[in-house]
């Protein structure tokens, strides 16, 4: 068998396995009850199906009368407006299986596009298989899946941010570039509809940074120019990003518009943000598996990392 065959064969069964084991580990889906958490139970699940019945009605949802004797819903930033899963999936099916196939979309989404994105950057069918499985099982994407939308939402789709624009980087094609900087863009506008704020700060930061990384300081062709270079940089840093804002816009603007008329028009006061630092103790935290930290054994991995991969062309980022 050609080894071309043989590479896709191996890259089928990897799919394959991420995708069994998503349904495997998504509480949930082997059985008939629906696992949820507090969040979830008393904000997202409650929304979304509103955001649904709206949508089957043929309305825009703009207005929820159901609660605080009616507040604006388009506007409210995780009401799911503008977010594709929610919007799709609880608008074709019913609340209780809507919600476990929005937890496994999620979860097979960060596995499937991190392992694209590991396959692109060179890693073999098992280092991507591992980097995946390591991604979607992780102890905060699988608690935050269950619970805390926002933040694994961001986590999904940050991987296909980043494939997309790492595929448009290598094409030389102009209609292949349009077609990856839409796949970026599309990542980019779900990061925006489903965390407006920090986290689409934090991913908008991960693109540039990303994109200034390959196109400057390490572009796929060596012989690369400063003038192309800059080049570029320029257009895979503006076009995904001005594509995912266009895309975002329905859930933006209305978005940007409640929050300048509301009592916390440009965010809290800055005599309320101030937050005290860690004690030298509490910094033990960071080497706890948990919710929130990595734990001694992954952070000794990702130390010895760098010098494992030393050869790989995308060390010197992800370090």
């Amino acid at each position: 068998m050609p080894a071309a065959w043989r590479g896709r064969y191996a890259d089928l069964a990897a799919i394959v396995a991420l995708a069994a084991l998503a349904a495997a580990t998504t509480p949930g889906l082997l059985h008939r009850e629906t696992v949820v958490g507090l969040d979830s139970l008393t904000q997202f699940y409650p929304w979304y199906a509103f955001l649904g019945e709206s949508l089957r009605e043929g309305r825009i949802p703009h207005w929820n009368p159901h609660q605080f004797s009616g507040t604006p819903f388009a506007a409210d930033p995780l009401s799911g407006w503008t977010y594709l899963p929610a919007m799709l999936l609880f608008t074709l099916l019913p609340l209780a299986p809507a919600a476990t196939g929005y937890l496994v979309l999620h979860l097979v989404l960060a596995e499937l596009a991190a392992y694209a994105l590991g396959r692109v950057l060179g890693l073999s069918v098992a280092g991507a298989l591992l980097a995946a499985t390591a991604y979607g099982q992780s102890g905060f994407f699988q608690l935050h899946n269950v619970c805390c939308f926002a933040f694994a939402s961001l986590a999904a789709w940050l991987p296909l941010a980043l494939l997309g624009t790492e595929l448009a980087i290598r094409t030389s094609s102009r209609l292949a570039r349009g077609g990856w900087w839409s796949l970026a863009g599309l990542a980019l506008s779900q990061v925006l509809a489903a965390w407006p704020g920090q986290g689409a700060y934090y991913a908008l930061l991960v693109q540039s940074g990303y994109v200034t990384y390959r196109t400057l300081l390490a572009p796929p062709t060596t012989s690369s120019g400063v003038r192309a270079r800059v080049v570029g940089l320029l257009l895979h840093g503006t076009i995904p990003v001005l594509l995912g804002f266009g895309l975002a816009a329905a859930g933006l603007l209305p978005r940007l518009e409640y929050n300048a008329l509301s009592n916390l028009a440009g965010g809290y006061p800055a005599s309320e943000v101030g937050v005290g630092g860690w004690t030298v103790p509490e910094w033990s935290n960071l080497l706890v598996h948990g919710m929130w930290y990595a734990g001694l054994t992954t952070l000794a991995l990702a130390l010895g990392a760098p010098w494992a991969a030393r050869r790989w062309p995308g060390t010197p980022y992800f370090a």
